[in-house]
């Protein structure tokens, strides 16, 4: 076992597993039982280094003879789940050359026999990673450069097993840059995403979907705050425009509901709200004015029926999700990360 600490030590983590392997033998000759936590760490080296099944067979083994009470059970856990996701998408198919559909493995031209994972791949789509590969997928730091038909996209980050995880930095031709951490393949954690036309769209990610309280500031300087509920508008937001006025109200999966308000400044100096049913407006605009002591001194109906008046952005409501990681561009590849 000193032999296998050692080498994990000094970063020869192939050895050290082969060590761990041959103490476990030893030990199943002799009637014993390896310390449970011995079984994590061979787990633990075992993901490192590309063998997922022993990774598995020892995290499995270490949670069912430690349980609960295991000093790395929570770790071991989240193992667990970081190799069933690995394994689930190993499986996947290799990318057919020239077509598109679902998503597959894309050899690098840049590696042959080294590849990584394209999530919507497009039928004239080639990828070059300046990183090195292990175990046939591209791994560690580096970049990987798309080339498809409308455009280019540099990813700049950490790679596992042909997926981004870790902090990455994202930009396209278009000139959109986007700046957060993924976490095998998806984002996951706090993202800043800067559009070609200005607008800055700041909040966190969970498995890929926006959950959260989002920020979105627009080149014209209209800002949106509120929360995303598995990658859509869900609970009460604040919506600013360029022209000073304040309006405020929920959404429920993405559709403005309930009551709205729209509060104005001087000259109009006046409040309006109205009752909203998936993203229309039903009944008239009630509005009331204000005088300058903030008391109010008249009140009134606006129109019969009408769509509520928030102006629609570019950007979260109406993206064209492309490139492999989701950078926004019109049309491209539909991609999950």
């Amino acid at each position: 076992m000193l032999r296998s600490e050692r080498l994990v030590e000094t970063d020869e983590l192939d050895a050290a597993v082969v060590a761990m392997e041959e103490a476990f033998a030893l030990a199943a000759e002799h009637g014993l039982e390896p310390r449970s936590e011995l079984r994590f760490e061979h787990a633990r080296v075992a993901f490192a280094v590309g063998l997922l099944e022993a990774a598995k067979a020892s995290v499995t083994g270490y949670l069912t003879a430690a349980g609960r009470e295991g000093e790395s059970y929570e770790a071991a856990l989240a193992l667990l789940e970081d190799v069933d996701r690995i394994l689930e998408r190993r499986d996947a198919p290799e990318c057919a050359p020239l077509s598109e559909g679902a998503a597959c493995w894309m050899e690098l031209t840049s590696h042959p026999g080294c590849y990584l994972w394209n999530p919507a791949p497009q039928a004239t789509e080639t990828a070059t990673w300046t990183g090195e590969c292990s175990a046939g997928f591209a791994g560690g730091p580096g970049t990987v450069i798309w080339t498809y038909r409308d455009g280019e996209q540099e990813h700049k980050g950490n790679r596992r097993y042909g997926q981004p995880h870790g902090e990455s930095v994202i930009r396209d031709s278009a000139g959109w840059e986007e700046e957060g951490p993924f976490r095998f393949g998806k984002r996951h954690g706090a993202w800043v995403e800067r559009t070609a036309d200005g607008a800055v769209l700041e909040g966190p990610y969970v498995d890929g979907e926006e959950n959260g309280h989002w920020i979105l500031s627009f080149a014209d300087g209209q800002v949106e705050e509120g929360p995303f509920v598995d990658g859509e508008r869900h609970g009460r937001w604040e919506i600013k425009p360029p022209d000073g006025a304040v309006e405020r109200g929920a959404f429920r999966a993405g559709m403005r509901q309930g009551r709205w308000t729209r509060e104005e400044p001087a000259p109009n100096s006046r409040i309006c709200e109205i009752q909203v049913v998936d993203d229309e407006g039903v009944g008239e605009w009630e509005c009331r004015t204000r005088g300058r002591d903030g008391q109010v001194f008249s009140r009134g109906a606006e129109s019969s029926r009408q769509s509520v008046a928030i102006p629609t952005q570019p950007g979260r409501d109406r993206r064209g999700w492309t490139g492999e990681d989701r950078a926004f561009r019109g049309g491209g590849r539909d991609a999950d990360e």
